[in-house]
């Protein structure tokens, strides 16, 4: 998980610090089990892969 952190802070350090940001305001207040958040951050704010992973599971 560290050397992903890593790599996308590297690749991309603007899209690292407004992801941070969400993942934050996302715990403080809806807390860590929203499915939708999970699936459009890990894929990278893709809709398409993100609602493709939503409908696999």
């Amino acid at each position: 998980m560290e050397c992903r952190l890593f790599n996308s802070y590297k690749q991309n350090p603007e899209m690292f610090k407004q992801t941070a940001r969400l993942w934050s305001q996302v715990y403080a207040v809806i807390g860590p089990h929203n499915a939708v958040i999970v699936a459009l951050s890990s894929k990278s704010w893709d809709v398409e892969t993100a609602t493709e992973q939503l409908l696999s599971n």
